[in-house]
């Protein structure tokens, strides 16, 4: 099996952009204000001038329970899916395999997340739907 090596950090920014404001306009994760007012700083995270909010793309998700930069998260999340073992996940990202160990078990538990809330919202419209 080929391996993929983990996406650059343009790549990475610039999908984690299209994900996060699907409407094109990126805005601040503490207050919604607008792009206009947000600049970046050198570290690869943002700042709003209103009430000084610092922020990074994986800001406020479950990407951010980990200190793994966004391209390692991303190459662990593709062989997540791919069901790569933790360890070929670990080579792939270029991360240790307790750190790949870890970060399968924070997707593992955001995917119990969704799935929860998606059938509580399936359980809600089925109440709505009875008489």
């Amino acid at each position: 099996m080929d391996e993929q090596v983990a996406p650059t950090d343009h790549e990475t920014h610039r999908y984690l952009i299209q994900k996060r404001f699907p409407d094109g306009v990126m805005k601040c994760l503490g207050c919604d204000c607008p792009q206009a007012a947000i600049y970046r700083l050198g570290s690869g995270r943002y700042r709003c001038p209103s009430k000084k909010y610092t922020f990074n793309l994986t800001t406020g998700t479950w990407f951010a329970r980990l200190k793994i930069a966004a391209p390692k998260w991303l190459a662990l999340v593709r062989a997540y899916d791919n069901m790569e073992l933790h360890s070929a996940a670990a080579r792939q990202a270029q991360t240790s395999n307790a750190t790949a160990r870890r970060a399968y078990g924070v997707i593992s538990e955001a995917i119990c997340q969704h799935q929860r809330q998606e059938n509580k919202n399936v359980r809600g419209r089925e109440l709505e739907r009875t008489p």
